[in-house]
């Protein structure tokens, strides 16, 4: 039997997850939560204490729905598969079945308690199919890394971590290499003669 205060709850957690999807958990509002609920805020603190808190619930709810828990997922998706056709093909599945609790997860919880998920699904690639792999934390390291990772010869998973306000090298435009962006790129000043190499990013239709 649903009840009035299990019908607000779920009323904010349905916003809550579209209003999350739509532009991540740093920037949703909560009013914009709570208008699209047809609530008020006080009906949102009546069953929440801040905005993670709603985050969590709709995580939670998510997980529960799959049979899984936030520690496993990652262990789910990336499973013992290296050269098991069938273990992939099952781990392919699970992500598409649950591909919103995945964008949630890895697109849309900046700031909040969840934030490390991307890095912890990326270790646990590596690890799994015995890649090389990087994490870059200063813009100052990045060029290094680069570098290392072309003179590898296998696989190489690099995390270049920004924030959403940092300039980041340009696209690479079709028929060029990474190299011709680095090349482009003065390792002081940031930028350098990226005319050309513009005109190629837009001619190859990526901008």
């Amino acid at each position: 039997m649903f009840t009035f205060e299990s019908d607000t709850r779920e009323a904010l957690l349905k916003s809550g997850r579209d209003e999350i999807l739509e532009k991540g958990f740093e920037k949703a509002s909560l009013r914009s939560v709570c208008a699209h609920a047809g609530l008020t805020t006080g009906a949102f603190y009546s069953n929440f204490m801040r905005k993670e808190d709603l985050l969590v619930a709709i995580v939670e709810d998510e997980l529960a729905a799959c049979d899984c828990s936030y520690d496993g997922i990652v262990d789910i998706i990336v499973a013992d598969f290296k050269g098991n056709l069938d273990a992939e093909i099952k781990s392919a599945e699970f992500v598409v079945a649950h591909k919103e609790l995945l964008k949630l997860l890895l697109d849309c919880s900046e700031g909040s308690c969840y934030e490390d998920f991307k890095e912890r699904l990326c270790d646990k690639l590596a690890e799994a199919y015995g890649w090389k792999a990087e994490r870059v934390d200063h813009p100052d390291h990045v060029e290094g890394a680069i570098a290392r990772m072309l003179a590898e010869q296998g696989p190489y998973l690099l995390d270049v971590r920004i924030q959403r306000d940092q300039s980041v090298y340009p696209i690479v435009a079709p028929g060029h290499a990474l190299t011709e962006v680095m090349g482009a790129i003065d390792s002081k000043s940031g930028i350098r003669d990226l005319e050309g190499l513009d005109q190629a990013v837009y001619e190859g239709g990526r901008l």
